[in-house]
């Protein structure tokens, strides 16, 4: 990603005298004694100058633009690892003025224009080649962890054990999961926001998994469910049919000029439908929450859900069915990008029609 052209372009696009831009990357935050957790820059500041260290600032204007950095310093290092320090972040951003920020007073000096994040946050959600890039490999390595757990499933005895296929994959290709995982195994998955995963897997259940790496900061959100022993029982597969034929045909309509809302309601009315076709009477239709979000260097990332679609976002699209009183969750998660022609499936190459699943699942292990 350019980071100078972003700063140029948001400059240039909505910036006059008066405007002021300010945007920290975040601070440490400890989880016990004296141990912190993994640090991970504030989106918007990731964006603007591709640095990824805690207690740092960037300062915009229509003429200026500032970098506060922390110094290097050998003590701190021998402890924590090596800073960019100013020199180095001068050359990293192309940003000349580049400063201590412990000898800053720039929250004082600076507040920001109300509005401006929300044009670098427009800007955000129209993806350029470079991250669509980052974006396929990211989808990519995430499509061959979920891959390998399915033809794991059998094998493995509980929730956490699957989730290690996840941990050692994503770690071995040295990157980080883009949200705490979802391994939820029969009832479990009714919970939407399940991240126990540490129950065991019964045979005959369905397991639901919603995980996703994150490359160069940009994430993927990928969900499958199938059964664990590899093949679907006959009421399994006719309600994960509608969710699927909802999922399939909501990408379909994923266009410019599409909104968020015009997918959500088609996957609601699918659903509604085929839950109906099967005997389910509830007036809920047993979907509660929305069809996709946008998706970027945010797991749930910036962007008008309102407004129509534009070539370069990226959704996902991820219907669902929660049977309470058959301890079933079915979701079905895609990750999309809008082109001129319509769309193209980040997420494809993952199977998803039942027999493609039973078969990655059954298929022996070389």
């Amino acid at each position: 990603m350019n980071q100078p052209e972003m700063r140029r372009k948001l400059v240039q696009m909505s910036m006059d005298r008066t405007d002021v831009l300010v945007v920290e990357s975040g601070q440490e935050v400890l989880r016990n004694g004296d141990a912190n957790y993994r640090f991970r820059a504030n989106s918007d500041f990731l964006y603007l100058t591709g640095i990824t260290e805690p207690n740092s600032a960037l300062i915009i204007t229509m003429n200026s633009q500032i970098l506060l950095v922390r110094p290097k310093d050998r003590k701190q290092e021998m402890w924590h690892g090596a800073r960019l320090g100013i020199t180095q972040s001068r050359k990293q951003t192309g940003i000349d003025s580049v400063y201590n920020i412990e000898n800053s007073s720039y929250k004082v000096a600076y507040k920001t224009t109300k509005g401006m994040l929300d044009i670098v946050h427009q800007m955000r959600s129209v993806k350029d080649s470079i991250e669509i890039q980052n974006m396929c490999i990211s989808a990519d390595i995430a499509m061959t962890a979920h891959h390998r757990a399915m033809r794991m499933s059998t094998f493995k005895e509980s929730e956490n054990s699957i989730q290690a296929i996840f941990d050692g994959k994503f770690t071995s290709a040295g990157v980080e999961h883009s949200y705490t995982p979802i391994v939820a195994g029969g009832v479990n998955a009714l919970c939407l926001h399940y991240i126990a995963n540490n129950q065991k897997l019964e045979a005959g259940t369905m397991l639901l998994i919603d995980a996703g790496c994150e490359y160069e900061g940009y994430a993927s959100d990928i969900t499958r469910t199938f059964p664990v022993d590899g093949k679907f029982g006959t009421q399994e597969a006719d309600i994960y049919q509608v969710v699927l034929e909802a999922n399939k045909e909501a990408i379909k309509l994923v266009s410019p000029g599409v909104t968020m809302s015009d997918i959500d309601s088609l996957a609601r009315e699918i659903i509604t439908q085929g839950m109906k076709s099967l005997g389910f009477k509830s007036k809920n239709g047993y979907f509660p929450h929305g069809t996709g979000h946008f998706l970027g260097l945010d797991v749930h990332d910036v962007g008008d859900r309102h407004a129509p679609l534009e070539v370069g976002n990226v959704i996902t699209v991820e219907p669902g069915a929660y049977v309470k009183e058959l301890g079933l969750g079915i979701r079905i998660e895609d990750d999309i990008l809008v082109t001129v022609d319509g769309n193209i499936n980040l997420t494809e190459g993952l199977a998803k029609e039942i027999s493609e699943i039973e078969e990655v699942i059954l298929c022996p292990l070389t």
